[in-house]
């Protein structure tokens, strides 16, 4: 049999492993790519290393520890929580908030760490304004897909490096863009799917959060984070080194425990993330991206391209992550589908449609952002009681089943290629 079709059959593989056995995919990848490596004799152990990327793996470690560091010193929190607590009666502005919120956190330290507080942040939020705890995570975490990918983050780097490979330069602002425009979409719908126009407002929304003083190493975290924001696009300083260096300065400065922020560094999405990049790098070399573009293309027209772009992207975001698999695997066949669809197809476009897709996909329970908003409602003490967890398991995974082909019907009409 073809190497090529080997190595792509086994990345189905590892991914339905690792979703059944719940095991990390990136090590399984780093697995298979030993042995499909050294069984084919075609790779030399330097080889095999190439597909780590050292680059990106700084990236993802210093942008995660820097900002561990951050939600560590609570500044962001009382920072936003201030913001919030402004708006008293006027609980309509909520979602918008959320969504807002959501975007900036990812825009400024990925889409791994604003889940995880615009998740968290929800459940106040919900309880206190009468809001569904599921409506405001989802609008929250589409905040969160759509602001992930600047030139600061960790998903913006993973982005711009495999673009960068197959030519395609400058295209995080366009890409943002084009998601952006996706997750508003999706957002209104979540609205009018969990009738967030029927919440009335309870009795403490006037009071909902109270505001908090910024102490001095509030201030200094704060000021950490702008000196990053400053050397990597004012300066175009290495997003990686640069958090490293500064989340050094800020632990000399005592305003955190070193202890505490190695705890908070998503190390299960890093090991994915670079993990299955070996596993690529067999699947390239060996001619299987060439396989995936074509068995996509022969489905496919200039018509259709952007809504089967969206929804492949979709299915496999169902039982994997965007940022470890989806990318990885999908980007690469981005520069060679557009040239075997012809008629002028963009490579924005298409990458746009992807994510649009499994960004809307991620939402099922399977997923880890679906995952995520079900076991966080089902812990909390009130909603745990007030909601059934196999009855939020089927309207997350519904949600997400319609979101995918609605989104999928629209990547069709071009809509998430308006910026190119």
């Amino acid at each position: 049999m073809n190497m090529g079709i080997i190595a792509l059959l086994a990345l189905v593989l590892i991914i339905m492993i690792g979703f059944v056995k719940k095991l990390n995919i990136g090590l399984l990848a780093i697995a298979t790519a030993v042995v499909i490596g050294y069984a084919s004799g075609q790779f030399s152990t330097e080889q095999i290393l190439e597909g780590f990327n050292a680059s990106l793996f700084i990236t993802l470690l210093g942008v995660t520890f820097l900002f561990g560091i951050i939600n560590d010193n609570g500044c962001l929190d009382v920072l936003i929580n201030n913001i919030i607590s402004s708006f008293g009666k006027r609980i309509w502005f909520i979602p918008i908030l959320v969504f807002i919120i959501g975007w900036l956190i990812a825009a400024l330290a990925g889409a791994v760490a604003a889940l995880v507080f615009t998740v968290s942040m929800s459940i106040p939020l919900a309880r206190n304004s009468g809001y569904n705890p599921a409506l405001l995570m989802i609008i929250g975490v589409a905040g969160a897909q759509s602001g992930r990918f600047t030139s600061i983050t960790p998903d913006g780097n993973v982005v711009a490096t495999i673009m960068s490979e197959q030519g395609v330069e400058e295209i995080l602002t366009p890409l943002t863009s084009n998601v952006t425009i996706g997750m508003i979409i999706l957002s209104i719908a979540a609205f009018i799917y969990f009738k967030g126009y029927k919440t009335q407002k309870s009795k403490v929304a006037d009071n909902m959060i109270e505001k908090e003083r910024l102490t001095k190493n509030h201030w200094i975290a704060l000021a950490g984070v702008l000196l990053f924001i400053f050397c990597v696009i004012a300066l175009g300083l290495d997003a990686g080194l640069v958090a490293i260096s500064i989340a050094m300065l800020l632990l000399i400065s005592g305003i955190s425990d070193e202890k505490e922020a190695f705890q908070n560094i998503p190390w299960n999405t890093i090991l994915m993330v670079t993990g299955v990049g070996l596993l690529m790098n067999i699947v390239k070399e060996t001619g299987g991206i060439d396989i995936l573009v074509g068995t996509i293309g022969d489905f496919s027209n200039y018509a259709t391209i952007m809504g089967m772009s969206s929804f492949v992207g979709g299915f496999m975001s169902w039982f994997s992550s965007t940022l470890g698999v989806v990318i990885p695997t999908l980007a690469p066949t981005v520069s060679d589908l557009a040239e075997v669809i012809g008629n002028n197809t963009n490579e924005t476009g298409l990458l746009s449609a992807m994510i649009v897709g499994s960004s809307s996909a991620a939402f099922s329970p399977a997923s880890s952002a679906g995952g995520l908003i079900l076991s966080t409602i089902i812990g909390d003490r009130q909603f745990g009681e007030k909601f059934n967890s196999n009855k939020l398991f089927v309207t997350l995974f519904g949600f997400s089943i319609v979101m995918l082909l609605l989104n999928s019907v629209l990547a069709i009409t071009g809509i998430f290629n308006l910026f190119n």
